[in-house]
């Protein structure tokens, strides 16, 4: 598979004269050189010669958008969902599947807030061992919650025989319902390979008559998309600059693809080191890149290329890095993912190298994104203040920089009354920005006047991204560590977020256990313990609480272990609670470990508005 990839994708950014002529003269090279030879080596070598070839073929001409009027636009405007929410698929390619540690990729990113994963197991003619090896690893895929962006790239070179139709139909049937599926990704680089579009039309006809739910994909580096947009959906665009381009040059070929109309997939370089890559990526580098792809509205990432331990990234703190843009994505899905959301006229102070982009949250707040892209002479000296202006924004109540623990930016306005953002940025730095306004909308159930004593009720806290605090977090399970929780700002019944848990199995679900609460009121009437919760499968997912009886014993006399079947609409669960007989022993100071919860079934929920008062 390495050979196979250092053939298809090489992408750089060097502007010819000719790009169609110079893939036919690299392509004629590479055939002369392999044919005669045997040996693996001897391939390589050619293979090798063919990507220095190749990659000075690369360009970003301007890209006409009159050839496009005729294509089909019923998915233009599509983006991405997950469990009827909107969702920025962020994940990586893969090489195989098979191994142990094949299958543990997509456990150890589940975690980590990653979700789609795009493994090279392509072939045209599989035999059982094949169905039975993709079968288990979507099988997987889908009890932790990662979509599985299915490659078919074994039929790309192929005629369209009736044999090869068949066995594209025989996988399309096959996995067409598996509900892992993201999507067709159907040819790597067919532009550089030589393939006509002639070759893939066929295939991808066939393809949305047996199955129009899912988006068909190929990449390109930019210019050659706009040969195949009769062939596609989904856009794929894999720019790999570094070194020898700076990581700003990303935004050039993001701009030639977005002009052609279709949703864009970017595939960020998490690789490097041999042939025409002396490095990868830095840490600044591999969140820049990103960061300038939100700007230009992609609606999934797809890093080339996670091979762990020890391969791609080589760097552990780069892939750590990638980690955490990947939960920082989940943070700005609510806005950055909702089609119609992006505000236009946004404008800003003229310095070329910073661009920026807002959208409206689902809330009403803005989230703003900014990029200082540099200019190549060093970070120091690209450094700049930028002034952002956004219409038809006044009356703000705070904005602040989201990742770096909500700190406040100064609130100011124009002439014309429109608030003005501005701030500091180094050359590659990025920021987030949230600007709330009078008109934000953040729902409140609780009566602030009558005490909640439970800490971070509604999971609004969460100074690391996506991550809410408030609980001890622990992990039952000794089989399974792919269980998750997150912050989710796409859906809540108060205030902006809900804490969203997902188990792949029964019982493998996290455990959390609010932190102290102060000491009850040994004299009181009774405590109203109040939880809302909403699941996907209606009435198969279970949520556990568990009270810890020398503290809240439930009034009616029932066991103090409770169980809460999710509905798939938000629902509201009230327990009457007396105060425990023991709580001197149980709370000398606070009470701590008053209760415990978990989701105890396989599936999704989310859980909102956890309320403990007392009743007077």
């Amino acid at each position: 598979m390495l050979f196979q990839r250092s053939i298809f994708f090489v992408c750089l950014i060097v502007s010819t004269t000719s790009t169609k002529e110079c893939h036919n003269t690299c392509l004629q090279q590479f055939q002369s050189c392999s044919v005669p030879k045997t040996t693996i080596e001897s391939k390589l070598n050619c293979a090798r010669t063919s990507t220095i070839c190749r990659s000075r073929c690369r360009t970003t001409e301007p890209v006409s958008t009159q050839q496009s009027t005729s294509i089909s636009t019923s998915i233009s405007t599509w983006k991405p969902k997950q469990n009827g929410l909107p969702i920025l698929p962020f994940g990586f390619y893969q090489y195989t599947i098979t191994s142990e540690r094949d299958q543990q990729l997509p456990t150890n990113e589940i975690t980590q807030g990653m979700n789609l994963v795009a493994p090279y197991a392509s072939t045209a003619s599989p035999d059982d061992k094949w169905y039975q090896d993709m079968e288990a690893f979507m099988d997987r895929c889908a009890d932790i919650g990662f979509m599985v962006h299915f490659q078919l790239i074994g039929f790309e070179k192929l005629n369209n025989t009736v044999e090869v139709l068949h066995n594209l139909t025989q996988q399309i049937n096959h996995f067409k319902n598996h509900s892992a599926l993201f999507g067709w990704y159907l040819a790597d680089e067919p532009d550089g390979q030589g393939i006509p579009p002639s070759l893939l039309q066929p295939k991808y006809d066939l393809i949305k008559k047996l199955d129009s739910n899912h988006p068909v994909s190929m990449v390109f580096c930019a210019g050659g998309a706009k040969h195949f947009l009769n062939s596609l959906d989904l856009i794929m665009v894999d720019i790999y600059p570094i070194p020898n381009q700076p990581a700003r040059s990303v935004a050039n070929g993001l701009a030639a693809v977005r002009a052609l109309g279709k949703p864009i997939m970017f595939v960020p370089q998490s690789f490097g080191g041999g042939e025409n890559w002396a490095r990868e990526p830095s840490l600044r580098e591999e969140r820049l890149m990103t960061y300038i792809s939100l700007l230009y509205d992609v609606v999934a990432i797809q890093y080339f290329v996670r091979s762990g331990p020890i391969v791609f990234p080589y760097s552990a703190s780069s892939w750590s890095e990638i980690r955490k843009i990947a939960a920082e994505v989940l943070a700005l899905t609510s806005a950055i993912a909702v089609e119609g959301s992006r505000i236009p006229n946004v404008t800003q102070t003229s310095i070329d190298h910073i661009d920026a982009g807002a959208w409206r949250d689902r809330d009403g707040s803005i989230v703003v994104l900014a990029v200082n892209m540099g200019t190549g002479k060093g970070a120091a000296i690209d450094a700049a203040t930028f002034i952002l202006t956004l219409p038809n924004t006044k009356n703000v109540t705070s904005i602040v920089s989201m990742f770096e623990d909500n700190s406040e930016i100064p609130i100011q306005y124009n002439k014309n009354g429109d608030v003005v953002l501005s701030d500091y940025l180094r050359g590659g730095n990025t920021r987030a920005y949230r600007i709330v306004t009078t008109s934000t909308k953040i729902s409140k159930l609780h009566d602030s006047s009558i005490p909640n004593l439970v800490c971070n009720p509604s999971y609004e806290i969460s100074f690391n991204p996506a991550v809410p605090d408030g609980n001890y977090v622990d992990l039952h399970s000794l089989t399974d560590d792919s269980a998750t929780f997150f912050a989710d700002a796409r859906d809540s019944i108060d205030g902006r977020q809900s804490l969203r848990l997902t188990s792949p199995s029964a019982g493998a679900g996290l455990s959390f256990a609010p932190y102290t609460i102060p000491k009850l009121n040994q004299t009181a009437k009774s405590y109203s313990f109040t939880v809302w919760i909403k699941g996907v499968k209606n009435g198969q997912e279970v949520v556990t609480f568990r009270f810890n009886d020398k503290i809240l014993n439930p009034k009616d006399g029932s066991s103090s272990t409770i169980n809460i079947t999710a509905t798939s609409n938000w629902q509201q669960t009230e327990i009457i609670m007396n105060v425990g007989s023991d709580i001197a022993t149980a709370c000398p100071y606070g009470c701590r470990g008053w209760m415990s919860y978990e989701l105890i079934t396989k599936g999704t929920v989310w859980l909102d508005a956890l309320s403990l008062v007392e009743n007077k």
